[in-house]
């Protein structure tokens, strides 16, 4: 509108010029008509008022011609100017998106602006570029300049005329004669130069320097020009930095372990990335249009994904653990979380999922659980143990007393040696209680297998159920082996309550032993390869659902199982593997789907007789003797027994409670005491603290304890050399040997 205005005025002033010679010439021409030629009226005056105009207005009209010539020339000139601007711009953004490393891409940038004719610059130029916390500039490009000594390879922000332009975000002009300046570049020589800032919004990208020739005039084109420039550059770094965090981003996320899903708004799964496709075995044309519920599992109900959806769908995060399930139907967990993904009005237009497989973190996790629990049975059997076999001793030893008393085939002596056989049952389990906690004392000795098996035959029945039909097979004749009785019945029971797992509907449950040699030359197992040698084979088959061949790879893993929650540990098979390698045997598996299991166990053969078959048996041929013997015992009834059982075999005997009355009792006595016979744990000092005690006043002492809880004191026990120990529960028959061994071998040292 402005530029109308001004051409209309300019016409305005042009017309009423033009009548204002007309008027002048007609005026002129009158004067010289009538007062100075004085030619008649007619066609001289009208020729004359003719060369009068033409005399008027020639110097108008040249005027007039020579100010269009220049405004044309004028014209022209800008018109070639923003020609030859846009054509530069045009290049640099043509550059922009050719595969040009950052520093190759600002080169041609300055070679293209240098070459812009009508800016008339020097043939130098460089671009900085600001570092992430906007405190430097860096040199990244550079034309015209020897580099170590014309120009600064970095400045700060506020410093110099690149630092000012980039801090303030404006344009610096200056030149040689600024000092600050001509202290950085002291070889540059007299110049001058703009600092154009490169900038998007309030953050600068960089600074353009270029250097005008002085004989130039400028009028402030040149500066738009190249601040135009400047802002085009900015736009281009910026693009690229965005592709470049954008192509960092996609890769670390198709190169990530973790799994990722984008969906849209309903959750239609738009990516994945390859992280899926290893976690879940889909692939990305599989997923892609699917909804994450193709993996669900269903391990989780409808109230749970309701919650999950209300969370994210109101713009929170969430996070947890869920069992999804795999392509082939592998079940796996995983540490989720699901992010909604907002645009800048608030709306979520997309949910990402980031999944990390935690499948083994988590048996991991159930192991040191089960662990735990297993520790806390453990100590719990163990606390148990001491007071639970107190009562059985005595229950023993009131029962030996009775059955004293009762001659043969009188009524009641069967109840009472069944009395003796439950105690020694109990006692027995008291002993695998104790192996649970890992509390036992282990006590290898030449012994039987089939007195083991035999003796856990009713009870093995009872174990299995009515359904189940189980069947007993040893060899007469079987070879002895070296093991803890205990153990070998752990391994037993562990074994049939296996088989009996596997038969819930009923079946078959056999048990064998038998005698096995082994050679180089000859496999006696088709599961194994025994090295050879003599072995007892036992044997534990059952008529069961089998096991497949992935399952029998791990077996034998701690906390390995196949049974549901709350059925099974997964430690029976690992306790029975650490068992058998401890005692130098080996196992083998046979089994098949639907077509039973067999465990064959092989132990190996020692030479020797069999001793002390079935627990708790001794011999009633108990010598006794007239020494005299100090008993510590804080549970009453189990003293009285003790008491009773040893002076009936002519043994002096003297008893307390505790070892504060022990001490003060022999500090009393001024007899000779052979042997102190004190229980491990005491209300008050312990067993074998009070043997030290007493040991330093009476050194001919020999010591003897019994314990039903073995393991806390084991090490106590071990620092008295010439100490001997029982287990509780144990009958009269053996605590009169028992005592009497421990009084002839202190006989024997005395000599």
């Amino acid at each position: 509108m402005r530029q109308e205005g001004t051409s209309w005025c300019r016409c305005a002033r042009t017309a009423s010029l033009f009548v204002g010679i007309l008027v002048a010439a007609h005026l002129l021409s009158g004067i010289l008509v009538t007062t100075v030629l004085r030619v008649p009226s007619g066609w001289g005056e009208a020729l004359l008022e003719a060369a009068c105009l033409a005399v008027l207005a020639a110097p108008y009209l040249c005027w007039r011609s020579r100010g269009e010539r220049c405004r044309r020339e004028s014209a022209e000139t800008e018109v070639r100017h923003q020609a030859q601007s846009q054509a530069a711009l045009y290049d640099i953004a043509h550059i922009s998106f050719g595969d040009l490393a950052r520093e190759d891409f600002l080169g041609k940038v300055l070679d293209r602006l240098l070459g812009v004719e009508w800016l008339d610059l020097e043939p130098r130029a460089a671009i900085f570029l600001a570092d992430r916390e906007q405190r430097f500039l860096s040199l990244r490009a550079y034309r015209g300049y020897e580099r170590a000594q014309d120009l600064c390879t970095q400045i700060a922000f506020g410093e110099c005329f690149c630092g000012r332009a980039a801090a303030g975000l404006k344009v610096e002009a200056g030149g040689s004669a600024d000092a600050d300046h001509m202290h950085r570049c002291p070889c540059a020589g007299s110049h001058s130069h703009y600092s154009i800032p490169i900038f998007t919004g309030e953050r600068c990208l960089g600074v353009l320097q270029v250097q005008p020739k002085p004989d130039r005039a400028r009028d402030g084109s040149e500066v738009r020009f190249l601040q135009a420039a400047a802002g085009l550059v900015a736009g281009i770094l910026a693009r690229r930095a965005a592709e470049e965090d954008r192509r960092r981003l996609a890769t670390a996320i198709e190169q990530a372990s973790e799994s990722v899903i984008i969906t849209d708004p309903r959750g239609v799964i738009q990516y994945v990335n390859p992280g899926f496709t290893r976690l879940s075995g889909y692939s990305r044309e599989e997923s892609l249009g699917q909804t994450p519920r193709l993996l669900r599992s269903g391990r989780h109900g409808p109230e749970f994904y309701e919650a999950l959806w209300r969370t994210i769908s109101s713009g929170s995060l969430w996070e947890g653990r869920l069992t999804d399930k795999k392509k082939d139907g592998t079940l796996f967990e995983s540490d989720l979380t699901i992010t909604p993904v907002k645009d800048l009005d608030g709306r979520i237009i997309n949910y990402v999922a980031v999944s990390r497989d935690i499948t083994a973190l988590s048996a991991m996790e159930e192991q040191v659980r089960r662990a735990q629990k297993m520790q806390a049975v453990g100590l719990l059997a163990g606390g148990i143990a001491h007071d639970f076999n107190n009562v059985l001793t005595t229950i023993v030893g009131y029962n030996y007393f009775i059955l004293e008393g009762l001659e043969t085939g009188h009524p009641l002596r069967s109840f009472s040696l069944e009395i003796r056989r439950s105690a020694e049952l109990a006692g027995s389990l008291t002993h695998q209680l104790l192996a649970l906690g890992r509390h036992q004392v282990l006590q290898p000795q030449v012994m039987d297998a089939n007195s083991v098996i035999l003796s856990l035959g009713r009870m093995l029945r009872r174990l299995v159920g009515e359904n189940i039909e189980v069947e007993l097979d040893t060899h007469p004749a079987l070879w002895p082996i070296r093991m803890d009785s205990g153990q070998l019945e752990q391994v037993v029971l562990n074994l049939v309550i296996n088989a009996r797992d596997a038969m819930p509907n009923g079946g078959h449950l056999s048990l064998a032993t038998k005698n096995i040699t082994a050679h180089e030359d000859h496999r006696c197992d088709p599961a194994i390869v025994l090295p050879p040698g003599q072995y007892v084979c036992l044997a534990v088959s059952d008529t069961g659902s089998g096991i497949d061949d992935s399952v029998r790879a791990h077996l034998f893993e701690p906390f390995f199982t196949t049974k549901g929650p709350g059925r099974g540990t997964g430690l029976g098979l690992a306790t029975i593997m650490g068992i058998v390698k401890q005692y130098g045997g080996h196992i083998a598996v046979q089994s098949a789907r639907g077509r039973g299991t067999a465990f064959r166990v092989y132990l190996p053969r020692v030479a020797g007789g069999v001793q002390a078959m079935v627990p708790g048996t001794v011999s009633k041929a108990a010598k006794g003797g007239h020494e005299t013997i100090l008993i510590v015992e804080d549970n009453d009834a189990l003293r009285a027994i003790i008491r009773k059982a040893l002076r009936e075999k002519g043994y002096r005997v003297f008893s307390a409670r505790s070892s504060q009355d022990a001490l003060a009792l022999c500090g009393r006595l001024k007899e000779r005491i052979d042997l102190l016979l004190a229980d491990v744990v005491l209300p008050d000092l312990d067993g074998p603290e009070l043997a030290k005690r007493l040991l330093e006043h009476r050194p001919g002492l020999k010591v003897a304890f019994m314990s039903g809880y073995p393991a806390g004191m084991a090490g106590q026990i071990s620092q008295l050399q010439d100490a001997a120990h029982i287990d509780k529960p144990f009958s009269p028959e053996q605590l009169l040997g028992f005592v009497r061994r421990a009084l002839d071998a202190a006989q024997i040292e005395m000599i």
